[in-house]
């Protein structure tokens, strides 16, 4: 969950896309139930983000919400990871995600 823990919401999304940027073969990310907007109908959280960001960032925090939203459409649920040197797999999900 990104974005649905405290005031810092969308600091920790912009440090965590940084690090994937600049290490994307190091950083895996992936999305939890919180980061879909089909799995939260009763806005439990949207509203703080989407406040959030407004306040934070004026006419411009509608459109970067929005664009976070798309973004989080792209990531994958789950990803399998591989560990050449051990020769092993590791299964990661969202413990959220039912």
């Amino acid at each position: 969950d990104y974005v649905d823990r405290g005031e810092k919401q969308i600091e920790c999304l912009i440090i965590i896309l940084y690090a994937f940027l600049i290490r994307p073969d190091k950083v895996f990310v992936s999305r939890g139930n919180h980061e879909d907007i089909s799995m939260n109908t009763n806005f439990n959280f949207y509203p703080n983000f989407m406040i959030d960001t407004r306040n934070k960032y004026g006419k411009y925090g509608t459109a970067i919400f929005y664009s976070a939203i798309d973004l989080f459409s792209y990531l994958p649920f789950a990803c399998i990871l591989y560990n050449n040197i051990a020769n092993t797999k590791y299964f990661c999900v969202h413990g959220g995600i039912s």
